[in-house]
Formats: structure tokens, C-alpha cells, sequence
């Protein structure tokens, strides 16, 4: 079993954590059909190899994390915890136990590996930093993560309008922010994170010089 997260970082928008297990012997296939760490792999094929990996998944087990669960919690923690629910979910859907566990890291990867050991009750936990890049079955869950967020952030987008990928380095999020402060306002706890120092930056007491998105100081 690998699982991996999506949207750990963003300000708007949910954390999505993705767990897939695969026979043993599948390991092969997914290196064969190009499984690899969803970052480094473009849109079109992250969705293709999304349903490749649904077809040859034994089982896959997702949890979105709100912008408010993160706001209320320590992120950390609070995405231990979710992993430890679907770890535990994950064997009794199967009636029994992955016989391995591989986790990308969260926070100190040995901590979390001993604090997921001792809630599930599995000794065979593997938590490393790089699993995405490292691990096929990693890989695979972060495809998994990384696909349903943008599909999320794309119905979002239906109703906020145009944010770009949520993140803080991008300057449409910002844009958003700063063209909406109300509703980002409103939204707080919903969609958006409230304790993000970008939040409070931009929604609260920007004042700055005006911002543009990145095509128009293109081309300017």
C-alpha cells in the first residue's frame, strides 16, 4: 500500500490524501506504464495513468482534508491522524492487512512512521522522504491525490471563478484574494485558509503596489 497527499501547501482549497494497494508483483507494471511522482508528469497523462492505476489497483481508499480541519489543527498531526483512519478502513474493507505500508513523509518521518505503528497495530510501515519519487506504489497514490484535487479545484473554479492553482506562489491566487477580499473572507474555514500567513497578508492588510497576473508583465 502507498499512500501520498495533494495540496498540502495551497490557501485555497482542500488537502487530499490518496491510499492504493496493488499485488506485490504489480510493481513492474507500474514502473512499465511510467507511474512516476505526479509533479513530474504533465495533466493529460496524470489523468490517464489515474484510471490506468484504478484498473489495476486492488483497492483505493481517498480523504479530503478541509481548509478548516488545517486551520484548526496542526497540519501535521491532523494528517497522521486521517492516514491512521484509512490504514485501519483499508483492512477491513480487505479483510485483512497490506503487508507493506509506504507513506511519503509527514513532518519526521521517523516519528510518524512509530506513531502510525503504534495507532494501526502494523509493523511492516515504511515512512520516507521522497516516497513519490522513489516508491512506484507511492507514486501511484500521488497520482491518485494530485488528479482528484485539480478535479476539485476545477468545480471550485465554477463557482469562485478564475484562482489559478490556489497556491501562494501563484499570483492569480493572489489576485483572487486581493479582487475578493470579502468573499475570501466568507469563505474562510470553507475553502479557504485562514491561518495561511498568505491570508493574512492578502485578505486582511495588503497594502502593496497593484498586482498583475504574470501574461500581462509579459508582455508588457
Amino acid at each position: 500500500m502507498g499512500i501520498d497527499e495533494a495540496g498540502r501547501g495551497p490557501i485555497i482549497g482542500p488537502m487530499i490524501v490518496a491510499g492504493v494497494v496493488f499485488e506485490e508483483d504489480l510493481e513492474n507494471e507500474l514502473i512499465k506504464i511510467g507511474v512516476r511522482d505526479s509533479k513530474r508528469i504533465g495533466q493529460k497523462r496524470r489523468e490517464k495513468l489515474f484510471y490506468q492505476i484504478l484498473e489495476k489497483a486492488v483497492y483505493v481508499i481517498v480523504r479530503m482534508i478541509s481548509p478548516k480541519d488545517v486551520d484548526e489543527n496542526n497540519i501535521n498531526e491532523i494528517e497522521l491522524d486521517t492516514i491512521v483512519r484509512m490504514i485501519i478502513g483499508t483492512c477491513m474493507s480487505l479483510n485483512r492487512c497490506p503487508d507493506k505500508i509506504i507513506i511519503d513523509a509527514v513532518g519526521n518521518p521517523s516519528g510518524g512512521e512509530k506513531y502510525i505503528r503504534a495507532k494501526t497495530g502494523h509493523k511492516n510501515v515504511m515512512m520516507r522522504i521522497a516516497a513519490d519519487s522513489n516508491y512506484p506504489v507511492v507514486s501511484a497514490a500521488s497520482i491518485v491525490a494530485k488528479v482528484l484535487r485539480e478535479w476539485h479545484i476545477e468545480r471550485l473554479k465554477k463557482s469562485l471563478g478564475e484562482f489559478g492553482s490556489g497556491y501562494p506562489s501563484d499570483i492569480d491566487t493572489i489576485l483572487w484574494l486581493e479582487n475578493n477580499k470579502k468573499l475570501a473572507e466568507m469563505l474562510g474555514g470553507i475553502h479557504v485558509r485562514r491561518k495561511w500567513e498568505t491570508y493574512k497578508k492578502h485578505v486582511r492588510t495588503y497594502k502593496g503596489p497593484p498586482l498583475i497576473r504574470r501574461s500581462d508583465s509579459e508582455t508588457s
